[in-house]
């Protein structure tokens, strides 16, 4: 199936006025609405970023994006300021704790998922 190169741009553009940019679960949403295959889909919109200026100006914001309220940042922002060597894992841990009285998703550690050495 040919890929609409005018709905990809429409879809890409929504999700860069609604949040600053397109990330790779956008595409696999669109790709299943089309339907196509995601890697099909990425290599196209590659090659439309390469060639097509309008398509040059979104922002891919990567795999996945996290929705850090203002709460967290400030949550971040002033140990940082307090003490700079604070442990990120204290200041993770409070905004997890803050998160979940809130009912939101808690926000994990990258290397939560490697093995401990």
């Amino acid at each position: 199936m040919r890929i609409s190169k005018t709905k990809v741009l429409d879809f890409l553009m929504r999700c860069q006025i609604e949040r600053g940019g397109y990330s790779g679960n956008d595409i696999v949403k669109l790709a299943k609405n089309i339907p196509v295959s995601s890697q099909a889909l990425r290599k196209r919109i590659n090659y439309w970023t390469s060639t097509d200026p309008a398509f040059n100006q979104l922002t891919y914001q990567g795999q996945r994006t996290i929705s850090i309220t203002l709460d967290d940042f400030i949550l971040i922002d002033q140990p940082l300021k307090d003490k700079s060597l604070g442990r990120m894992s204290d200041i993770l841990r409070e905004i997890n704790d803050n998160r979940q009285e809130q009912g939101k998703e808690p926000i994990l550690m990258a290397f939560q998922t490697f093995p401990a050495f």
